[in-house]
């Protein structure tokens, strides 16, 4: 059945998402965290530890939906991570 797959799909990308942001939070962790001599450069950095913590969590949340709305959020993920670079070197050039 098509629809098994396309939320087994959903849930690999959500995992995969979940994944990065834990990764990112333990990276951060273990970077500024462990090391008194390292911090964030501004306290607006620091949000990064919550943003990780909650974009994760609400990512495993997201796991308990429907398939049909994981699959929407699954292709939001995707898309996301698709146009954010093309974002970032666009805005990164000097006209």
């Amino acid at each position: 059945m098509p629809h098994v797959r396309v939320a087994k799909f959903a849930d690999f990308v959500i995992y995969g998402a979940v994944s990065l942001c834990a990764f990112a939070l333990l990276y951060c962790v273990y970077l500024y965290g462990w090391a008194p001599e390292r911090y964030f450069p501004n306290p607006i950095a620091t949000l990064l530890y919550y943003v990780l913590a909650i974009s994760a969590g609400l990512l495993l949340v997201s796991l308990r939906l429907e398939p049909v709305y994981r699959a929407t959020l699954a292709l939001s993920l995707l898309s996301i991570t698709q146009v954010a670079p093309y974002r970032v070197s666009r805005d990164s050039r000097n006209y």
